[in-house]
């Protein structure tokens, strides 16, 4: 019988031990949160100027010349024209837009481009055809803190028109988009 009871004791002991595992078992409610952050801060601290440029139009004859200036700020020259004449004559400056606020070591989009007009609102005068650079390549990585930098470069092309190029400044505006 000592041995029954000491079955007994030792049954009785294991469903209790195993009545104080589950009554010690607990169960409860956590919040779980995002914040959202769309924001791209994109501030452009040199703008893009071609400089002093001396400029003739085609006269209509078909040619065209051009003037490219790489990110970097170096200037370079091609073109059709005979008649067309495009010289930088200095003071020229890249453009730089630097980014933050954006993930850390991430590798983002960059997109910019297209064609747009430099004009100096003078209808009766030439404009130039204006097309954007970057340096990116379409992407960059952001640094440890979020942040980049785009520098910004590209071509102005003399417009094949009977118009001159009036004395002035000329103008005109461009995106650069940053995306994840």
């Amino acid at each position: 019988m000592a041995k029954s009871n000491i079955k007994r004791l030792a049954l009785i002991l294991a469903i209790s031990a195993g009545l104080a595992i589950s009554l010690s078992v607990r169960a409860d409610t956590f919040s779980a949160t995002a914040t959202v952050s769309n924001v791209i801060t994109m501030t452009e601290t040199q703008a893009l100027d071609f400089g002093s440029v001396y400029a003739i139009s085609g006269g209509g004859a078909g040619d065209v010349e051009s003037m490219s200036m790489t990110p970097g700020g170096v200037i370079t020259y091609g073109g059709t024209g005979t008649i067309s004449n495009l010289v930088s004559l200095g003071g020229q400056t890249p453009g730089i837009i630097d980014l933050s606020g954006m993930a850390a070591n991430t590798t983002v989009t960059v997109t910019s481009g297209g064609e747009v007009d430099l004009n100096n609102g003078n209808p009766a005068s030439a404009t130039f055809v204006f097309v954007v650079s970057d340096d990116t390549a379409g992407s960059l990585t952001t640094d440890g803190t979020g942040a980049g930098t785009i520098n910004i470069g590209g071509s102005i092309t003399t417009e094949d028109t009977a118009n001159t190029f009036q004395d002035g400044i000329y103008t005109g505006s461009y995106d650069v988009t940053v995306s994840y």
